[in-house]
């Protein structure tokens, strides 16, 4: 800074600086003052300009080198994996196949492994080259010129991503890293990675894929603090668009697997197997949205692919059951719905199922809607236009109870209401509720259509268009153009329409109203034939069969129910004709059998033991009948023995035990033999009578059938009774 000088005008002297007082005389300065100084630059400052040059030079030095020599490690520690990579699994791999005890198949080998050997020399080269400059680094060191010599050999890792994300390889891959099951190769690959202490074969196997983004990074990185001047900017800049490509291409190849792998993941979170995956298939978006059935709303979790268009039920946390599999063709497009219990609705027109779903808020419906409409933009390129396709109508609610087709001629609906037996249908060409009455045809919707669906009254005509659809109805059989009635169909024995008769009737469309011109009532069938007097028929009737229960006359009395399930009502004719004439044939006398009388046994007597029973044990007591006051009962005297007699037994009398027999086997099921109970017994009982009264039956149908075949003459006797 320049001195500053001022003299006193009082004394004279001299003063520096911008003081307003003399320090000699004190006297102050009056007037205007002077001007402020005028800085001027120090000699030390020149001084310390090329020091901060040189000390930004040695940062972008230091750099630099830290950057190259990240790039020399980098490169020495991927090389040091590849030949773990092609010592310790590829040549003993190949060993064995050479050897005849293949671990796999060489052709597996070489879908593995691809050309990962290639890589390797390369890129012991590539080192070999760079590690003299990057050891001898100073701020004019040019490596630029080496990597721009083998940027263009970089593009052989663009064939190694290629096999390495195919389907098959990342298969094998899988395999290695899931816990169940072993194979040959996957013992083989444990074993290695335990015993030589490296990583496992599906990690080293991923490096070379990740190498040429490192570069990227690393040669952008060196290039950034490179002067423009400086003599290797130019080929840095080269090399780095060069592995700009080859790393764009491999970018590319991984975010194709990592979209596969989405898809497959999805795919595992289904109970079945919904087939989502696809070589080209790329899943975009995914969210809970309420659709419109037919009996009521329902929740749905929905999935968004770049060709597929797919929703399910969720079962549980992230699991999923499939219901709708929808691709996305010319056909699928979006509508605004105008709804007015759900403002945020769309609906979704597809060629499989066309539906109305409605998002929780707007800025989810806009999301979605924006999600499809991208779809549509890209898929609408390789979709191919010819294609035949009909979109599919959005089927009304069930909710409805009255058939909505319009069929009369003033244009009043239907008006049939479903239940029981009127079901309910749907037009599957616009989607309206209506019965089976207003909807009898079943056409083809395309000109290529291999199925046939149904159709209503109004839509047919357009239908028979149909060079397919003109063979499977006569004129007749269709609805005129300018009316609204419909022809009842014909049916088959087996309640199908049949396309092929040519007799039509009309439906009466009014129940008890006037029919409408040009429409016919159908025409009740004819009365049954009566059959001529001297008819066969009319001459012997067969006789009544007699009561199967008890005796003739004196059965139980049958229930209306039971009765009416064995012998129907007759069934009223119809019209005038007179019933016809049946001959009463008097019932079959049966004889009674008077019951066989029983004769009663008396009991057979027991004789006391004459000696108490000794106890089993020296502290039990002996057990002792308690007598009765009761007098003797009189009977019958003993049966006769059936000896001879005057031969008399040699053998002992039997003692007689007060001890309870023993009972076979399980005591239990032997005491229920034993005395079974009434209920059993009544059971027992009831079986016997049923075997009796049929074989009674079968007998006597049997007599009646052999009196039907004489003629009814006295040839054929029937007895007086039946045992």
């Amino acid at each position: 800074m320049a001195s500053l000088t001022r003299t006193c005008g009082k004394c004279g002297t001299a003063i520096p600086g911008i003081k307003d007082i003399c320090p000699k005389c004190g006297a102050k300065f009056e007037g205007k003052k002077l001007p402020p100084p005028v800085p001027t630059k120090r000699a030390s400052l020149g001084e310390r300009e090329p020091d901060k040059d040189k000390e930004k030079a040695e940062k972008v030095l230091r750099i630099r080198k830290k950057v190259a020599q990240e790039i020399l490690s980098t490169e020495k520690t991927y090389i040091k994996a590849l030949d773990t990579i092609c010592d310790k699994f590829l040549n003993p791999l190949r060993k064995a196949v050479a050897e005849d005890k293949p671990i796999i198949s060489n052709q597996d080998i070489q879908m593995v492994f691809s050309v990962i050997s290639v890589i390797r020399d390369l890129n012991k080269k590539f080192y070999a080259d760079l590690e003299p400059l990057i050891n001898n680094y100073t701020l004019g060191t040019q490596i630029g010129k080496v990597i721009l010599d083998f940027a263009p050999y970089f593009k052989m890792y663009t064939q190694y991503v290629n096999a390495h994300e195919n389907d098959q390889v990342q298969e094998y891959m899988r395999k290695l890293d899931s816990k169940a099951g072993t194979t040959p190769f996957k013992t083989f690959c444990y074993d290695v990675a335990k015993n030589e202490m490296c990583l496992p074969l599906p990690a080293l196997l991923i490096t070379p894929v990740q190498r040429i983004p490192r570069y990227r990074l690393l040669v952008q990185e060196y290039l950034k603090n490179t002067d423009k001047t400086h003599a290797d900017y130019e080929d840095l800049s080269k090399a780095l668009d060069k592995i700009k490509e080859t790393a764009m291409i491999i970018n590319e190849a991984v975010r194709r697997q990592q979209q596969r792998q989405t898809v497959m993941d999805l795919e595992k979170k289904f109970s079945s197997n919904p087939g989502f995956i696809s070589p080209s298939r790329i899943f975009k978006h995914q969210g809970p949205l309420m659709k419109k059935c037919r009996a009521d709303d329902r929740k749905y979790e929905f999935f968004l692919f770049n060709d597929l268009f797919v929703y399910g039920k969720e079962t549980g946390k992230d699991r999923y059951a499939l219901h709708k599999k929808i691709p996305i063709d010319q056909i699928f497009k979006v509508e605004e719905v105008a709804d007015a219990e759900n403002q945020h609705s769309f609906q979704i027109t597809n060629s499989v199922k066309s539906f109305i779903v409605y998002a929780s808020s707007d800025a989810e419906k806009k999301v979605w809607e924006k999600a499809i409409q991208e779809v549509l933009a890209a898929r609408a390129k390789s979709l191919n236009k010819g294609d035949a396709a009909v979109a599919a109508p959005v089927w009304e609610s069930d909710k409805k109870k009255m058939c909505q087709r319009q069929r009369k001629p003033d244009g009043t609906p239907c008006g049939t209401t479903f239940g029981l037996i009127k079901r309910r249908h749907h037009c599957r060409v616009c989607g309206v509720l209506c019965c089976h009455e207003c909807s009898p045809y079943n056409v083809f919707l395309i000109e290529d259509g291999k199925k046939k669906e149904r159709a209503c009254t109004e839509c047919i005509l357009a239908l028979m268009k149909i060079e397919k659809n003109k063979s499977l109805y006569k004129p007749e059989q269709l609805p005129s153009s300018g009316s609204k009635n419909v022809p009842t169909l014909p049916m088959s024995k087996s309640g199908i329409h049949s396309a092929s008769s040519s007799t039509v009737t009309t439906r009466d469309d009014t129940k008890g109203n006037e029919v409408p011109e040009g429409v016919y009532k159908k025409a009740p069938p004819p009365p049954p034939a009566r059959p001529a007097a001297d008819s066969p028929s009319n001459k012997k009737a067969p006789p009544s069969l007699p009561p199967r229960r008890g005796k003739a006359g004196n059965g139980p009395p049958k229930s209306p129910r039971t009765e009416s399930r064995r012998f129907p009502p007759p069934v009223p004719s119809k019209g005038n004709a007179p019933p016809i004439p049946t001959q009463k044939v008097p019932p079959i006398p049966q004889k009674s059998v008077p019951p066989i009388p029983q004769k009663s046994v008396p009991p057979i007597p027991h004789k006391a033991p004459s000696t108490p029973p000794k106890a089993e044990s020296k502290g039990a007591s002996p057990t002792i009948e308690p007598k009765s006051n009761a007098p003797p009962k009189k009977g019958p005297p003993p049966p006769p023995s059936s000896k001879p007699p005057g031969k008399a037994s040699t053998k002992a009398p039997a003692k007689v035990s007060n001890r309870p027999a023993a009972p076979r086997g399980n005591g239990i099921v032997s005491a229920y033999r034993r005395t079974r109970s009434p209920a059993v017994e009544g059971k027992k009982a009831k079986k016997k009578t049923g075997k009796i009264e049929r074989a009674r039956g079968a007998k006597l149908e049997a007599l009646l059938s052999k009196f039907q075949a004489s003629g009814g003459s006295s040839a054929a006797r029937v007895p007086k009774a039946v045992d």
